[in-house]
C-alpha cells in the first residue's frame, strides 16, 4: 500500500484501472460524485461532460474563452471526449473543473520531485482578464487530488508519467516521512508463479511472461530463449531432443520469414516481448547450468 504526503497532508494511494480512463475512474473515487455518478462508470461521466459543454457554449462566455485560448473546436471536443479510452489532457481536465465546480490538484511524481497544479491557478493563469478570485469559476474547494505516474510505478519519479491515480485523503495518519513524497508500507504479496510444467499444459492462456519467467538469455543470437527456472521436467531428455529440433529450424528460418522481436520493455536485465513476437520462442528449463 503507498502513501503520499502532500504539503504536509497525507493521502492514500488509490489505483485504478489502465486503460485510457484513468483520470475519470480516479475523480469517480470523490465523495462529491460517488452519488451521482458509478465510480466504475466513465462513459457517463464523459457524456455529461460533452452534454454540458455542447448545451452551454453559446451562453457561457467563460467556456468559449477557454476553447479559443485553446485552440480547439467545441464541437469536436465533445465528440472525441465521449470516446471510450481517449487519454485527458491538461484542458480536459480544467473543463471537467469549471463544470463540476470541483478543483482538481494533479500530483506528479517526476525525476525532480513532484509537480503540484491546481486547475482554480491554472485557470486564472490563461485567464488573467477575468477576475476568478471575486467569480470564483473553479472554488478552491472541494478539491480531488490525483497523483500521475509511470503505471503501476508509482514509486519512480520519472520525465513524464502516463497514468492517474485517486489520492484519499486521510483525516488522521500515524505516518510520518518527508513532505512530498511517496512510501510504500506494508509487505506486497505475490501469486504462486506456475512452473514451466504448468504453463506448458495452459498455454491458451498467454499468461505474462514475467509471471514465470526472471531472467531471459539469448542462444547464439537467434530468436530463442532460455527460461532459467529450477523446475523438475516430467521427461527431460525428450524436452531437451525436441528443443534441439525446434533449434535448427528456427535458426534456419530466413530473416524475413522470422517475426521480428521487438522487447516492450527492459526491466532489471529482462526484455518482454509482444506475443507476436513469442510464436518464435523456445522456452525449457536448464535445471543446474548457469546458461
Amino acid at each position: 500500500m503507498y502513501y503520499v504526503n502532500v504539503n504536509g497532508k497525507y493521502y492514500r494511494f488509490v489505483d485504478v484501472p489502465g486503460n485510457g480512463n484513468c483520470f475519470y475512474y480516479s475523480v469517480l473515487r470523490h465523495q462529491s460524485l460517488e452519488q451521482r455518478f458509478d465510480k466504475s462508470d466513465s462513459a457517463s461521466l464523459r457524456q455529461y461532460l460533452s452534454s454540458v459543454v455542447s448545451t452551454c457554449f453559446r451562453d457561457d462566455e467563460v467556456i468559449q474563452n477557454l476553447f479559443e485560448y485553446e485552440g480547439v473546436n467545441y464541437k469536436n471536443w465533445c465528440k472525441s471526449i465521449e470516446t471510450d479510452g481517449r487519454w485527458t489532457s491538461t484542458f480536459d481536465m480544467m473543463i471537467f473543473s469549471y463544470v463540476m465546480k470541483t478543483n482538481v490538484i494533479t500530483v506528479g511524481n517526476y525525476l525532480n520531485g513532484f509537480s503540484i497544479q491546481s486547475m482554480k491557478n491554472y485557470f486564472h493563469t490563461i485567464n488573467p482578464h477575468l477576475e476568478v478570485s471575486d467569480q470564483g469559476f473553479i472554488p478552491e474547494h472541494p478539491q480531488i487530488h490525483i497523483f500521475f505516474h509511470i503505471h503501476k510505478s508509482p514509486l519512480v519519479g520519472a520525465s513524464s508519467g502516463n497514468h492517474f491515480g485517486y489520492l484519499q485523503p486521510l483525516s488522521s495518519c500515524t505516518l510520518n516521512f518527508d513532505t512530498n513524497t511517496i512510501k510504500e508500507v506494508g509487505v506486497r504479496t505475490t501469486q504462486k508463479q506456475p512452473t514451466l510444467n504448468e504453463w506448458c499444459k495452459t498455454t491458451q492462456r498467454q499468461p505474462a511472461l514475467n509471471d514465470w519467467c526472471k531472467t531471459w538469455d539469448w542462444i547464439n543470437n537467434e530468436r530463442i530463449t532460455i527460461a532459467k527456472e529450477n523446475v523438475e521436467l516430467e521427461n527431460k531428455k525428450e524436452w531437451q531432443e525436441m528443443f534441439e529440433s525446434k533449434k535448427e529450424v528456427i535458426a534456419g528460418r530466413r530473416e524475413k520469414d522470422t517475426p521480428a522481436v521487438t522487447p516492450i520493455r527492459i526491466c532489471k536485465g529482462r526484455h518482454e516481448h509482444t506475443w507476436e513476437a513469442r510464436g518464435s520462442i523456445i522456452y525449457f528449463s536448464t535445471q543446474g547450468s548457469g546458461k
